[in-house]
């Protein structure tokens, strides 16, 4: 469910973090994963790209929605890239309070990297997904016939999300520190617009929700300021194209696989 900001808090936002909601001319979606190619043949890379152009009557319009797909040739050594352009005019346009109040969520730190904000909005895990991920880390007693019992009693806890809790608190970043990956990527960036100005936002996937959010102003990267807000995906899922990578990827269901590895590993 998506709750409107009432026009105080709006307000306040503005304040605290200046007028990007409301004069951004432009904003631009990249969202990019992939891996050095190491002269391997095949895909190492791909990417997406969505923009939307903000009218004359101050709403926003989906302008350019395209796919690159990055890839080393047969022979691992002739580089190329297939673009698919996608149409923009199926697209509804969004609803212009969604897209500002996503804008003030992107500047808002809040403590919802919590059970009590996620829980609700998980879908419950089916036998089906919980015996893919039991076998993608080779848990092999879980598919033991010997085990039956245990493996219908971990199946009942994770469908709850038994210690969710304890898990969101091991598994929570810190915003006063960050570690650099190299070799492969995996990241969203969101560009925002204001005439001549930019504000960019980077989020990176090595947390199921790409938390904390980093905000650079004026294109200086070296001035950095970390949030974490889940609400910021969830708006920003409320008006962008339900078929892109980027909607997916923002899902805050996406934590459900690294929860049932954590609860395997520690109660199976």
């Amino acid at each position: 469910m998506i709750r409107l900001l009432s026009p105080l808090t709006l307000l306040l936002g503005l304040l605290a973090f200046g007028p990007v909601a409301y004069s951004s001319t432009k904003i631009i979606f990249k969202y990019s994963k992939g891996h050095n190619s190491w002269n391997n043949p095949g895909i190492y890379g791909n990417s997406e790209q969505i923009e939307y152009t903000q009218t004359n009557d101050n709403n926003f319009r989906l302008t350019r929605f395209f796919r690159v797909a990055c890839s080393a040739g047969k022979n691992g050594r002739t580089f190329t890239k297939d673009t698919t352009e996608f149409s923009t005019k199926k697209h509804a346009m969004p609803n212009k309070h969604y897209v500002k109040n996503w804008l003030i969520q992107l500047n808002t730190h809040k403590e919802n990297y919590n059970d009590a904000f996620v829980k609700p909005l998980l879908t419950k895990p089916d036998k089906k997904t919980i015996a893919y991920v039991a076998k993608s880390i080779d848990q092999e007693l879980f598919f033991d016939k010997d085990f039956k019992k245990e493996r219908k009693t971990i199946t009942k806890k994770i469908q709850t999300f038994y210690r969710l809790d304890s898990f969101l608190i091991q598994t929570k970043p810190n915003i006063e520190n960050s570690f650099v990956v190299t070799d492969v990527w995996h990241n969203l960036r969101i560009e925002v617009i204001n005439n001549n100005d930019s504000t960019i936002y980077q989020s990176q996937f090595w947390d199921p929700f790409g938390q904390p959010i980093s905000r650079y102003e004026h294109y200086k990267y070296r001035n950095e300021i970390n949030i974490i807000n889940l609400e910021a995906n969830i708006f920003a899922r409320a008006f962008l194209p339900k078929g892109s990578l980027t909607f997916k990827i923002l899902d805050i269901n996406n934590v459900k696989q690294e929860y049932i590895k954590w609860c395997l590993k520690k109660y199976f």
